[in-house]
């Protein structure tokens, strides 16, 4: 069934605010216990492939991202047709990328009221944990 944010999303003339809701991967290469995480392969695949195509499923996300501050990643990103933004190497964790991308976006004029952070190790992640999220923020 679809998701009530998915529903709101697609309402836009009985009045009710469309809710826009923003996906964000973080992904990091540097990890002290598993170095190039998001790069190993699952199945032949980057793992970050199947974190990001397994996102991209849920219907209730506008836009769906990896966050990184490594070109490798980006690469790998880019090179399967995935949306990538690089973000200030500074940032300690994923949830300061998720903000630095929804600022990025939201100058582009893309802005959202819910921000989902998907952790990019999760690789077998399914669309409907995405969307129950996003339902239980948005309501």
């Amino acid at each position: 069934s679809e998701s009530d944010a998915a529903k709101k999303t697609k309402s836009a003339g009985d009045g009710e605010k469309k809710v826009r809701v923003l996906g964000v991967i973080p992904a990091r290469y540097g990890s002290t216990r598993f170095p190039a995480k998001p790069l190993a392969l699952i199945g032949g695949k980057p793992m970050i492939w199947h974190t990001y195509t397994n996102a991209c499923k849920a219907k209730n996300l506008d836009y769906c991202c990896v966050a990184t501050d490594d070109p490798r990643i980006q690469a790998a990103v880019k090179a399967f047709g995935g949306e990538v933004v690089m973000t200030d190497p500074k940032w300690e964790n994923g949830t300061e990328r998720c903000l630095e991308v929804y600022q990025k976006l939201k100058e582009e004029g893309k802005d959202f009221d819910v921000i989902v952070n998907i952790q990019g190790d999760e690789p077998f992640i399914e669309a409907h944990h995405i969307e129950t999220v996003a339902d239980i923020v948005a309501t």
